[in-house]
């Protein structure tokens, strides 16, 4: 019985490891010629033709029709295998690579060959690779993979040969980058790493608490997809370590879901809508010292909306707010102005000032604060109103930001006369388009969304 045992014991064994040893050699294949990634590469860009052209049924007669000028029978006979996604990447250095996968050789470089008339230059062989190179790229391939490299000051050929020599754990595969990219399902996905993006980049982009990007280690997972009347981009963000994922708790802390409170406020039929929930005391304990010590925004205790009506410039920002104690604000910046900014105190609740000869009023009105270049909305800032949004409440009231862009109105004041000529039939499709929503899903986590009018499909509309 216990010989039995043993023996069966010993078979799962066997076949645990030959399925794990067949798991790893699938998945090395599969993978294979991404190996040509450079390990340090700050942005991974992984596009998957087919699924998208099958998933909307796009219609691929008039690239072939091009294709067949360079007796290439059909997209799929060009010697690309579309059965695996292609890559882009770029490196800290500047340089940017595009990755293909191959499954003929001889037919890439047929379709290759074709383009000499336009480039210059004809494939040729070197090194146990073909070449193809003009005064801006360069591109190396054989039968599984090309790799085309574009980049001010490298050496070229050095550069490329290099990449298709290493192996795949000198390579992106071995990072957290490209297991996040491979995270994504979407069509066209892309992942960028802070950590790794140039340093005159990441000055330019400060976090709350003044840190530089440098400084932290964040991964950036963005993916784009078309659901029937609208194209959705998500974007999430990652922390690669304890420091950077402290930084991010202590900045979510500040967030909250959207309570809605000015859903009915402010303008009427507002071409950009955008609002918030934040807990002004947190605000100002994250805000870099420089700012915080001069301006105090811990009164501020929910929703912040932003309006914009472009009839009349019309301009406003609702506060919820504890107190009156939000108004130090404009005594303040009166007094860091160093003139620029006068203000002039109306009452106990309200201050009218003026910045490049236009007047703003600022005031409270029970629990809301408002900055306003409208004297009307001012002296009457509770007032229900038709902002445009109020479709939208459940997404907006279900999130932790939300903006949005009422494109229509926008696109059709300006596709007019001199304009519609110099767009010509793309005016047709820039009409098509309806509105534009940013939404933060949770503080890490946000959507964007671009839709189409009457429920149109919005690929057919865009490609037609």
């Amino acid at each position: 019985m216990k010989k039995k045992s043993f023996i069966v014991g010993g078979i799962v064994t066997v076949v645990i490891i030959l399925i794990a040893v067949l798991c790893f050699i699938v998945f090395r294949n599969n993978n294979k010629y991404c190996s040509v990634i450079p390990q340090d590469a700050c942005v991974v860009l992984r596009v998957d033709a087919k699924s998208f052209i099958e998933k909307h049924d796009i219609d691929t007669k008039y690239l072939e029709s091009i294709l067949k000028l360079a007796n290439v029978s059909s997209l799929y006979d060009a010697g690309i295998n579309f059965d695996e996604p292609a890559y882009a990447f770029a490196q800290p250095s500047g340089v940017i690579g595009v990755v293909v996968p191959v499954n003929d050789g001889d037919k890439l470089e047929n379709l290759l060959n074709y383009t000499s008339t336009f480039v210059g230059s004809k494939v040729k062989s070197h090194q146990g690779y073909r070449w193809l190179e003009t005064s801006d790229i360069v591109i190396a391939f054989d039968d599984t993979r090309l790799l085309a490299l574009s980049g001010a000051g490298m050496n070229s050929r050095g550069k490329i040969l290099e990449l298709m020599e290493q192996e795949a754990d000198e390579s992106v595969l071995s990072t957290k980058l490209f297991s996040d990219l491979s995270s994504l399902d979407k069509p066209l996905a892309m992942v960028t790493s802070t950590s790794m993006l140039p340093e005159s980049l990441t000055k330019m982009m400060p976090v709350l608490d003044g840190s530089d990007l440098k400084n932290l280690d964040l991964n950036a997972l963005v993916s784009l997809d078309i659901v029937k009347d609208k194209a959705l981009l998500e974007v999430e963000v990652k922390a690669n370590n304890d420091e950077s994922q402290a930084l991010l708790d202590k900045n979510a802390a500040m967030c909250h879901k959207i309570n809605g409170a000015f859903l009915s406020s402010g303008l009427n039929d507002a071409l950009v809508w955008a609002s918030f929930n934040i807990d002004g005391s947190q605000l100002t304990s994250v805000l870099p010292s420089d700012i915080s010590k001069d301006i105090n925004l811990s009164s501020i205790n929910g929703d912040v909306t932003v309006m914009y009506k472009d009839k009349g410039n019309e301009f406003v920002l609702l506060a919820q707010v504890a107190d009156k104690s939000i108004l130090n604000i404009v005594q303040t910046l009166t007094d860091v102005s160093g003139g620029q900014l006068q203000a002039m105190k109306l009452n106990d609740s309200k201050y009218v000032f003026n910045i490049a000869s236009n007047a703003y009023f600022a005031g409270v009105n029970g629990k809301t604060f408002y900055l306003t270049n409208s004297s009307e909305l001012s002296n009457n800032i509770d007032r229900d109103v038709v902002t445009g949004v109020e479709f939208l409440k459940d997404e907006i009231t279900d999130s932790y930001a939300f903006a949005t862009l009422n494109v229509s109105p926008l696109v059709t004041s300006q596709l007019s006369g001199q304009y519609a000529l110099m767009f010509g039939t793309y005016a047709t499709k820039l009409l098509s388009l309806d509105r534009f929503t940013l939404v933060a899903k949770s503080p890490y986590r946000y959507q964007m969304t671009l839709s189409v009018k009457d429920g149109q499909d919005f690929v057919e509309t865009m490609l037609q």
